[in-house]
């Protein structure tokens, strides 16, 4: 894994460790919260997809490799 794909993982870590504790409060949401929660939604989806991607650029150079 390389340091880019190292650090968007460490990062969607942390996002979803604050979305965790966001979820433990009994309370509801309140609209700043509520903004919090969807904007660390959002950017764990763009990471996910990021990585998704890293991952099968590598594969393809793996499978290129191999071949050649």
């Amino acid at each position: 894994m390389n340091a880019l794909a190292s650090n968007a993982l460490e990062e969607v870590c942390v996002l979803i460790a604050a979305q965790l504790d966001m979820l433990e409060v009994a309370e509801p949401f309140t609209p700043n919260q509520l903004c919090e929660f969807q904007f660390r939604a959002e950017r764990i989806k763009v990471l996910c997809e990021e990585l998704e991607q890293m991952n099968a650029s590598e594969l393809m150079a793996e499978s290129l490799e191999s071949v050649a």
